[in-house]
């Protein structure tokens, strides 16, 4: 009976203790059995501070495996009050990589969407056009999804920025000034899950300057053409117009030569007199600017109407190239005439002096 009794009060001492271990042996399980989820970005910490020094995507497409495009191109839903001052839709094509929408909040702050495809290795604190180069780098985690969140500084002052990926896409926001983290994966709801968006296209039409009147010089519209034609599949169809033979008096400098595959839309004819003069004919594969400065640095080269008269509308005329609308700038010491040819916009310029007529009449043999 004695025996019994002590058997039972051992049982219940090590019934709590039975307990407490096996608690203690889930817990372990959960904290060391499971792995830190892994997301798209590879990150490199200072060893002493613990800051990020390095961020770079580890999942995406190889550069040498890059499919076709057009890529992937996702919808931000607009909070109620906001504009939406540039749209990635009236420019993007078949050709384009990299997707831009500007926006204007209800305070008239400034965001900025970019969409662009996840390159393996793609570095976040590479310099880069469009990419601000981020500060005070943030790791996030928004459920199973791993963001970055940082801060960065443009010409207008201090900027917030996010980045994340999404499906194939590698995704960017940019916030003007200090915006906490809540506010920012905020807008990360707003943007769909599945891409559905379109390009909107149009054809390609002139327009002239637009300054926006006050102290400071605001263009807020280049003279040149606007529009988005939908490109032809067959590149074939994307032989840029030329003269049929090089004009009479002129010998041909130079020519380059226009890659649309490698983002390069521009093809470019230059010729000289033999009194020295230049002439340069180009043709861009959907919209561009006229009359523009090619290099300041440059005496001898093409500069267009300068900045300070660009709200000047008298110096530039219209015209008519093969029946097609065409705006001149006849210049102390240059002419240009530029106008359209299917999905090309055409700029002709010259060095030596000419009147409208005999511009129009060298311009009608391009084709």
């Amino acid at each position: 009976m004695t025996s019994i009794k002590k058997r039972k009060k051992l049982w219940f001492i090590l019934l709590p203790v039975a307990v407490v271990l096996i608690a203690a042996g889930v817990v372990l399980w959960l904290v060391l059995g499971q792995r830190a989820p892994t997301g798209p970005f590879a990150i490199l910490r200072d060893q002493n501070t613990n800051e990020i020094v390095s961020c770079k995507l580890q999942q995406g497409i190889d550069l040498n495996t890059r499919p076709a495009l057009p890529w992937d191109f996702y919808q931000l839903e607009l909070p109620e009050g906001w504009q939406h001052e540039v749209d990635a839709a009236q420019s993007a094509n078949r050709l384009s990589d990299i997707y831009e929408d500007h926006y204007l909040d209800e305070q008239l702050k400034e965001i900025v969407f970019l969409q662009s495809p996840a390159f393996l290795d793609w570095e976040l604190f590479r310099p880069g056009a469009r990419w601000d180069i981020p500060q005070q780098l943030q790791e996030v985690w928004f459920g199973d999804r791993q963001l970055m969140y940082g801060k960065g500084e443009n010409e207008d002052g201090e900027t917030t920025l996010l980045y994340w990926v999404q499906g194939n896409s590698l995704l960017y926001l940019r916030y003007s000034g200090d915006v906490e983290i809540n506010r920012m994966l905020e807008l990360v709801t707003l943007v769909e899950e599945t891409p559905t968006r379109q390009p909107i296209y149009s054809n390609l039409t002139l327009h002239r300057a637009i300054v926006m009147p006050g102290e400071l010089l605001i263009v807020k519209q280049s003279n040149g053409t606007g529009g988005n034609p939908p490109l032809p599949e067959e590149t074939d169809s994307w032989d840029a117009p030329a003269f049929a033979s090089v004009p009479a008096g002129y010998t041909l400098s130079s020519e380059e030569e226009g890659d649309p595959e490698n983002a390069d839309l521009t093809w470019s004819w230059e010729y000289q007199s033999q009194q020295g003069d230049a002439l340069l004919l180009s043709c861009t594969l959907g919209s561009a600017n006229f009359f523009t400065d090619l290099n300041p640095s440059d005496p001898k080269a093409f500069h267009g109407i300068p900045r300070s008269q660009l709200g000047d509308s008298s110096l530039v005329q219209d015209g008519q190239v093969n029946g097609s609308p065409a705006l001149l700038y006849l210049g102390e010491e240059e002419s240009s005439i530029g106008w359209v040819v299917g999905i090309f916009t055409v700029e002709l310029r010259s060095k030596a002096p000419m009147t409208a007529e005999e511009l129009i009449a060298l311009a009608q043999t391009v084709a």
